[in-house]
């Protein structure tokens, strides 16, 4: 058979190209080009993370952070806000290089030994935090500067505290211990990995009063693939644990425990108008609106929490706890029980 086409077909295929009719080769790829969906992938920084994994890493630096938020208010009598922000995959010259310098940077080593790591936290904060230990308000605007030998061994003190919360917020996982193995002003001096390794870095804002700032531990990859399972086996665990017994009571107990509260007894109030009050002096009797015997309200801030009775202990006015009051709709209340 001959498959010759003559001079009229050619004519005919090429207007019906022309036309549209006949879709070619060339458009055919094109086409099938266009139905292909391209996902960008960048292979010098790739997802080594699993979604499960980060979320897990995410909630143990969120129990971390209630639990340093207490730490530090019971040793800086000061209101203190410490909230994650972040958790970022990305390599350690982008890190380094999101730093400010000067800095307080902490190079910690672990037991077992897993590797370093690194915790920064800006002068603003740790320099406020240092003239609340040393008398001050942490208010004062400090310069930027390389802290003193003095100013180091106070903020020593402080990274204390800051690797006790964080070796209790990893205990459930691995039993890390963290050491200072030095402590660094200029971020380019640190080098606890290659620059072009990945890490993962968790974000903490902090706030003491009108001093704002952030604190970022940097955790090298190769020093954390191994132990991502048990981090995400854990918070599992955890989650499932809370959906059928609700809130953990325990850790609860654990986060607020070093809270200062303050207990008030209220032995009872009048009601005097201001005429009265101008007249008022010394030697007068103001009789209040409850009677010797009568119960003695406990509070904490505006909050009813005990009743009590009037008493004597060591020559100090004392009150004994005799009830929980709780604010039922019969008023009723549990009896304290006795030790």
């Amino acid at each position: 058979m001959d498959n010759t086409l003559s001079q009229d077909e050619v004519d005919a295929l090429l207007q019906a190209i022309k036309s549209g009719q006949v879709v070619g080769e060339e458009d055919k790829v094109r086409q099938e080009a266009d139905e292909v969906k391209v996902v960008s992938y960048n292979f010098r920084k790739p997802h080594l993370i699993s979604s499960d994994q980060l979320r897990g890493f995410q909630m143990l630096h969120e129990s971390f952070a209630k639990t340093l938020q207490s730490s530090l208010l019971a040793n800086l009598k000061t209101p203190l806000d410490v909230k994650p922000v972040a958790i970022d995959n990305l390599t350690y010259g982008e890190f380094v290089l999101s730093l400010l310098s000067p800095t307080f940077m902490a190079v910690l080593s672990t037991t077992p030994n897993m590797g370093d790591l690194v915790i920064e936290m800006n002068l603003a904060v740790i320099l406020g935090m240092v003239d609340i230990l040393l008398g001050g308000d942490g208010g004062s605007v400090h310069e930027a500067r390389e802290l003193t030998a003095i100013e180091q061994s106070i903020a020593g003190a402080i990274m204390d505290h800051v690797l006790a919360e964080l070796k209790s917020a990893w205990s459930g996982t691995v039993d890390f211990s963290f050491k200072v193995q030095s402590i660094e002003s200029n971020p380019e001096y640190v080098q606890i990995t290659t620059t072009e390794s990945s890490i993962l870095s968790a974000t903490f804002d902090l706030r003491m009063g009108e001093t704002t700032g952030t604190m970022n531990i940097c955790y090298p990859f190769d020093m954390i693939q191994p132990i991502l399972g048990r981090v995400t086996a854990r918070m599992s665990g955890r989650r499932e644990k809370t959906a059928n017994t609700g809130t953990d009571r325990e850790e609860m107990l654990l986060a607020v425990g070093g809270v200062p509260l303050k207990l008030r007894a209220e032995i009872g109030r009048s009601l005097l108008f201001a005429s009265e009050l101008g007249n008022l002096k010394l030697g007068d009797v103001v009789c209040l609106d409850k009677r010797i015997e009568d119960p003695v309200d406990v509070l904490m801030g505006d909050q009813v929490c005990f009743k009590g009775e009037l008493g004597q202990s060591r020559g100090k006015v004392a009150v004994r706890l005799s009830r929980r009051f709780s604010e039922t709709g019969n008023g009723g209340s549990a009896p304290v029980p006795k030790k």
